[in-house]
């Protein structure tokens, strides 16, 4: 059965349950889209105090500036994440980096969350209440009619439905196991393919995607503001 999706920024189609969900990332995938390296470099200007409350790992700080308070903590090591507010954090790792953007449903009051890999240009869809992800979205696919492909390392290619969605776990599995990621789109108007290859294995999922529960069980819960 197909699921209609509606994200405009990708050319979503999903059904009218979480249609208006969808807009509502994209519009935060937009105007939140501030890079774990750029918010990296300004640290050293800001203040920075324990966490307030509910830090995803121990050590978590809260940074004070101008442009907005964020929070910040290390994991595993050489990894550094970023909470910027309810709605959206980056994971970077040594290997990778993950943008996980979450937004609560005007209607349903649900949280439902993506995990991002922009480089590999992909994205994976979770629906709050469900333990497995609904689908795995090929970014910037924006051609009417036509399917686009996505595959992990040397294993069979995934192609997608019009709008660019792939309703398969059997490639989340396979995004889980980490390795290199090709994506095949088509260009409007002429059919051009597009493709493109990270140079690099895509890891972290996992630790990407406890970063995004923790988000969303807390939404609404995280403070960004300075203890008085």
């Amino acid at each position: 059965m197909r699921i209609g999706i509606g994200f405009s920024l990708f050319n979503f189609s999903v059904s009218r349950v979480t249609r208006q969900g969808f807009r509502a990332l994209h519009l935060l995938i937009l105007g939140l889209g501030v890079s774990a390296a750029t918010a990296g470099l300004a640290e050293s200007k800001s203040k920075q105090i324990p966490a307030p409350n509910l830090p995803w790992k121990d050590g978590e700080v809260l940074v004070v500036d101008n442009e907005g308070n964020h929070r910040m903590g290390l994991y595993d090591g050489g990894s550094v994440y970023f909470i910027y507010s309810d709605r959206l954090s980056t994971l970077t790792t040594p290997t990778t980096g993950w943008r996980l953007v979450c937004d609560k449903d005007a209607m349903t009051d649900k949280v439902n969350c993506m995990a991002i890999d922009e480089v590999a240009r992909f994205g994976v869809y979770f629906q709050d209440g469900d333990e497995k992800p609904l689908g795995v979205k090929i970014l910037e696919h924006d051609f009417p009619g036509e399917s686009a492909m996505i595959r992990v390392g040397e294993a069979k290619p995934f192609t997608s439905d019009s709008d660019g969605w792939v309703f398969d776990q059997k490639l989340v599995e396979e995004i889980k196991e980490g390795g290199i990621v090709k994506t095949r789109i088509k260009v409007f108007p002429n059919k051009a393919y597009d493709d493109f290859a990270t140079k690099r294995p895509v890891l972290d999922y996992g630790d990407a995607v406890l970063l995004m529960r923790h988000m969303q069980t807390n939404f609404g819960k995280i403070s960004f503001d300075k203890p008085k």
